[in-house]
């Protein structure tokens, strides 16, 4: 009786398959715009930064001599990365499917099984990487716990940077908040420091804090304010010329986010990465630099080198050492890499 043998990508196959999926799954995501991914060739996320220039230059006076002054030095930080990865299966039930008759010699293909595997878990790979970035910049904190019934829960991941933060009155109140107010006051918190937190900075913010901003009724503030020809400013782009004119950051709307999971092929509730009432403002360096980078560091797994691994386990043909039918064939990807907030101070969030 002949035995059905399976045919998949190999595990270098899956990595280019890998490559051209990441494309179309990272299109989009603004979060990756503001903290780009690269590969880091470190076991930690690890980065230097020079200190600050400062002082005046002295007189010399004539025939004198000139004071020395201190080089100034730098810092070099590092932690230790999160080491993510995750599995998927192709079940028993689809491998008996496509199995062929006993008297078939015939391999039988489960690549598009597979890749539909991979696609899984490379979406989760990027919301993953985009949730850790807004969590960070929103809040100044990321805790990601890990554990199982033998060690308890622990803390797997846990970064936290002073970025800067403010309170104001709720936008939802629209007959007394006041957004132009809090916006300038925003813009001068990048005074000493070399970045733009008015004109060139981008604000994010989802859809319903846009609506309080759009419905502000505060004469004194947004609800006084009208375009050039007299009209009031109806919509984002109006609002995002007059806050350019006014050289405050550039508002967008973001409502992209995730569904959390909450049990087995089932999913909770849709979850924003920007709430609401909060106010993001990012802003810009010289040189349009990005204020921060998502590293991604050397893994084991991935021989070493640092990127995302993905590959196959097969644990029907014994190739894995031993037959195990309940796990049948496995896709596996992760990566190591961690979030290197270069410039903190760049970083506004307003609680509104």
């Amino acid at each position: 009786m002949a035995a059905n043998t399976y045919i998949y990508p190999t595990n270098f196959e899956l990595s280019e398959i890998q490559q051209l999926y990441i494309g179309r799954m990272r299109e989009g995501r603004i979060g990756i715009d503001l903290c780009p991914v690269e590969n880091s060739d470190y076991a930690e996320v690890r980065w230097e930064q020079m200190d600050n220039y400062y002082g005046l230059q002295q007189l010399r006076g004539m025939d004198g001599s000139p004071t020395r002054v201190q080089r100034i030095g730098s810092q070099v930080f590092s932690y230790d990365p999160g080491i993510y990865g995750e599995l998927t299966t192709v079940p028993e039930m689809e491998l008996t499917k496509r199995a062929a008759s006993a008297s078939s010699t015939a391999p039988i293909d489960i690549g598009d099984l597979v890749r539909q595997c991979l696609n899984t878990l490379e979406v989760r790979r990027w919301e993953r990487i985009e949730y850790n970035v807004w969590t960070l910049f929103i809040t100044g904190v990321l805790n990601i716990n890990v554990g199982d019934a033998t060690t308890g829960t622990q803390v797997g991941v846990s970064d936290t940077y002073p970025i800067q933060t403010s309170s104001t009155t709720a936008w939802s109140n629209t007959a007394t908040a006041t957004p132009i107010h809090d916006m300038q006051t925003i813009q001068q918190a990048a005074v000493g420091y070399s970045m733009d937190l008015g004109g060139g900075a981008e604000a994010y913010m989802n859809g319903q804090q846009s609506y309080y901003l759009l419905n502000n009724t505060n004469a004194s503030d947004f609800g006084g304010r009208k375009d050039m020809f007299g009209a009031t400013l109806n919509n984002i782009p109006q609002v995002a010329n007059y806050f350019q004119a006014q050289n405050l950051a550039k508002p967008h709307v973001y409502d992209q986010g995730y569904y959390a999971t909450i049990g087995n092929n089932t999913t909770g509730a849709f979850t924003r990465f920007i709430s609401t009432g909060k106010v993001l403002v990012v802003g810009a360096r010289p040189g349009n630099v990005p204020v921060a980078r998502y590293k991604m560091t050397r893994c084991a797994v991935n021989g070493g080198a640092p990127g995302s691994y993905s590959y196959v386990q097969n644990w029907l043909d014994g190739s894995m050492g031993v037959r195990e039918l309940s796990r049948g064939i496995e896709v596996v990807s992760g990566h190591n890499g961690g979030i290197a907030m270069y410039y903190p101070s760049a970083i506004y969030t307003l609680s509104a």
